[in-house]
């Protein structure tokens, strides 16, 4: 999904990426780098997004995230939205739908 998301935004225009392997290297990246967005799987391994989350906006409550997920249930956006994520994509997605939230997190 990384490299499907990284190919998409290059499309888009964008050059500069942090990656991260699970949710501490996630985190860790997160407060090291500083990024103007996030974007953030709910599925991370053996991980929750929802954590990773959490933890980023303890860090930084102006964090401008968007949840990604293939399990768009009602409780998981009820529960991305309420927690202050910009937006939610559901895997899979399409460029237009990408750069939605970009412009979103963006404003």
């Amino acid at each position: 999904m990384r490299d499907f998301l990284r190919k998409m935004l290059i499309e888009l225009g964008f050059n500069h990426f942090i990656e991260a392997n699970n949710a501490p290297d996630a985190f860790t990246k997160f407060k090291q780098e500083q990024p103007h967005f996030t974007f953030l799987d709910i599925e991370l391994g053996d991980d929750n997004g929802f954590d990773v989350f959490d933890a980023i906006l303890a860090c930084d409550e102006d964090a401008k995230v968007t949840i990604i997920s293939a399990h768009s249930t009602v409780d998981n956006v009820k529960k991305a939205m309420s927690l202050g994520a910009k937006g939610f994509l559901v895997k899979p997605f399409q460029p237009a739908k990408l750069l939605a939230a970009v412009r979103n997190m963006s404003a």
